[in-house]
């Protein structure tokens, strides 16, 4: 019994050792990489961006243990010198990295009380031009206002200009408070994996378009203002306060820009393929 369990047990790391390395053959081959505009990518796939130890200057390692408490989480992004990162200053704000997550991939957990990333000194998204995209991968364990991605300039408030992704209690909506829109209506299911992207073009007739799995809905809200800079948020408000995430998150990517439909098809077949997450 023991000579079968020992093999069983090799053979499942085997398994997950191969996952995890077709994986991040996906990321190196996708089309994510030759997109102009890229601004932020993180991957928990790739271990050697997120660190475990002091905030700020924690220690990057091949290997995360399993439940490990995560201080940093570091940008991926090939197009850049200086690379962003989003920490977690307490031990109670931390998340937990899971090697067995979305996909069976390594993920990151958040609790929906107190863990959160944020980096207060970093402007991804140009403040007079609200043109972006933002793509998540996540998985929730509730229905309630939760945020997956912000960048704002304030303390959490309705006077702070925000962009960004959130579930309401029943849908997926883009993230404008301050901006004149909360936008969507798509609906999610709790312990779900999702691929989800909000696009904000204030040029266009319809100025804000999500997707969630493949399914899409355009819509032209009232009012988009310039943007807040200086501040953004993973797993919770921009300030580490309101809204948190209970749930997986896996993969976040942002442009400075609106990507084409092109581009939008070609990120949500990379992620499709490396998560096992059928499109509608």
């Amino acid at each position: 019994i023991g000579i079968l369990v020992t093999g069983v047990t090799k053979g499942s790391r085997i398994m997950s050792e191969s996952k995890l390395k077709s994986a991040r053959n996906l990321t190196t081959g996708s089309i994510v990489n030759a997109i102009d505009g890229l601004v932020l990518w993180l991957d928990a796939t790739d271990n050697t961006t997120i660190a475990t130890g002091t905030a700020g200057s924690g220690v990057y390692t091949n290997a995360p243990n399993d439940n490990s408490n995560i201080t940093d989480w570091k940008d991926q992004n090939p197009h850049t010198s200086s690379p962003a990162i989003v920490s977690a200053a307490l031990s109670t704000n931390r998340p937990t990295y899971i090697k067995n997550g979305i996909g069976g991939l390594p993920t990151l957990q958040f609790n929906g009380t107190l863990n959160h990333l944020l980096n207060a000194n970093i402007t991804l998204i140009s403040p007079n031009n609200p043109t972006y995209t933002i793509i998540g991968v996540w998985q929730t364990n509730v229905k309630a206002v939760q945020i997956i991605f912000n960048q704002t300039d304030a303390a959490f408030s309705c006077n702070g200009v925000y962009a960004g992704m959130f579930t309401s209690t029943t849908s997926l909506n883009a993230w404008g408070c301050g901006m004149g829109f909360d936008y969507g209506s798509l609906p999610f299911n709790i312990k779900t994996s999702y691929i989800s992207i909000v696009r904000v073009n204030k040029n266009q007739t319809n100025k804000v378009n999500i997707y969630l799995n493949g399914s899409s809905q355009s819509g032209s809200p009232p009012s988009i203002a310039n943007l807040g800079s200086g501040i953004i948020g993973i797993g919770s408000s921009a300030d580490g306060i309101g809204y948190h995430f209970n749930g997986y998150i896996s993969e976040i990517i942002v442009f400075n820009r609106a990507l084409s439909n092109s581009d939008i098809a070609g990120v949500q077949n990379y992620l499709s393929s490396k998560y096992s997450i059928n499109l509608d």
